[in-house]
């Protein structure tokens, strides 16, 4: 809509100067060109500064079932990547999933708790989202609406359960 906004203020603001005969004609003109400029800068500011949007985190907490098919011992694995400071989480959530999933590698944050009540997953999810319907009606057509900024995974794991790496599983 803000897009429909700009081209309309700008074709009034054309026409409206070009045939200004009166004072009132070349009023409305600057007024179309006011709103113009105005929009225009509404919509650079929602794409840059994500003007009209705000954080929304979700959270979602599953169960988890070992990462291997082993009987004998529940385990998450990772895969430590680079210097070992950053790593890729392979997990299952449902008994029926072949092969486990693994977490993202860019703006996620990974924690493991160990000496939990039950082996779970929490995801929390941080996305921008537009304030209310009018912000979205403005500026839907931009597609920036549930735009990703972060994420935090924690896994809970009891004292039964083994964290491994991808190697030490193969062993």
């Amino acid at each position: 809509m803000m897009l429909l906004i700009v081209v309309i203020s700008v074709i009034a603001f054309a026409l409206l100067n070009v045939f200004a005969k009166n004072k009132v004609q070349t009023m409305i003109s600057l007024v179309f060109g006011l709103i113009f400029v105005l929009s225009l800068t509404a919509m650079m500011a929602n794409l840059s500064a994500h003007f009209g949007m705000e954080k929304t985190t979700t959270t979602t907490t599953k169960p988890l079932v070992s990462s291997s098919d082993s009987d004998q011992l529940s385990m998450l694995l990772y895969q430590p990547l680079g210097d070992g400071t950053e790593k890729i989480y392979l997990y299952r959530t449902d008994e029926s999933q072949k092969k486990p999933k693994q977490t993202r590698m860019d703006h996620v944050t990974n924690h493991v708790v160990e000496n939990a009540k039950a082996a779970e997953k929490e995801t929390k999810t941080t996305r921008w989202t537009y304030k209310n319907d009018v912000y979205r009606f403005l500026f839907g057509i931009a597609g920036n609406d549930e735009e990703f900024i972060r994420e935090e995974n924690t896994f809970s794991l009891p004292d039964s359960w083994a964290l491994l790496t991808v190697d030490q599983a193969k062993n």
